[in-house]
């Protein structure tokens, strides 16, 4: 039970720092962001999502790592190597709600600069490929 307290009170405090790390850097990106021109903006928005699948990919293959590490252990490095892959997945799953989250008003805020400027969301080229498909 010591156990238990001790991994979820160590995921609380890792899915915090994350938290804190993300809503620090998101007030100045906003207001930089309003200052871009609108093609600009776009291509940000792109890049940063480019990068943050490219964090979830690396987060991936470290967890399927972790994952072969556990499955090779025995006795109580199986143990310590389940407790390793559950804290890692807390932190991922807090990690990706706050990334969600912070991309989620950026993309508000710049789909209605779109339509402030009079123009249709679909005119916006992060939105190009999802028409294709």
């Amino acid at each position: 039970m010591k156990k238990l307290l001790t991994a979820a009170t160590a995921a609380l405090i890792v899915g915090s720092g994350v938290l804190v790390l993300a809503q620090s850097g998101t007030a100045p990106a906003m207001q930089d962001h309003q200052k871009m021109d609108m093609s600009a903006q776009c291509k940000q928005m792109m890049a940063e999502h480019q990068k943050h699948k490219a964090t979830m990919k690396a987060v991936d293959a470290d967890l399927s790592r972790m994952v072969n590490r556990m499955d090779a252990a025995n006795g109580n490095a199986k143990g310590v190597a389940t407790s390793a892959i559950v804290k890692k997945l807390v932190a991922h799953q807090a990690m990706m709600h706050t990334m969600g989250d912070a991309m989620q008003m950026k993309m508000m805020s710049h789909m209605s600069s779109h339509m402030k400027d009079g123009k249709s969301m679909m005119e916006c080229p992060m939105m190009q490929p999802k028409m294709k498909m």
